[in-house]
């Protein structure tokens, strides 16, 4: 439901482990190229 161009952006990401743990389980699933923005607790993913 992310239209082109469109960032999907999640936080929490290595501060809890559910959160870290789905987004690791979808990104090896789903090949998405789910970016952790270093020195922070986000990751995005920009749909191409």
């Amino acid at each position: 439901m992310v239209c082109k161009g469109g960032v999907v952006v999640w936080h929490d990401y290595g501060i809890w482990e559910g959160v870290t743990k789905a987004l690791e389980e979808m990104e090896q699933r789903e090949r998405l190229g789910l970016t952790h923005i270093r020195g922070t607790s986000l990751v995005y993913w920009k749909r191409g």
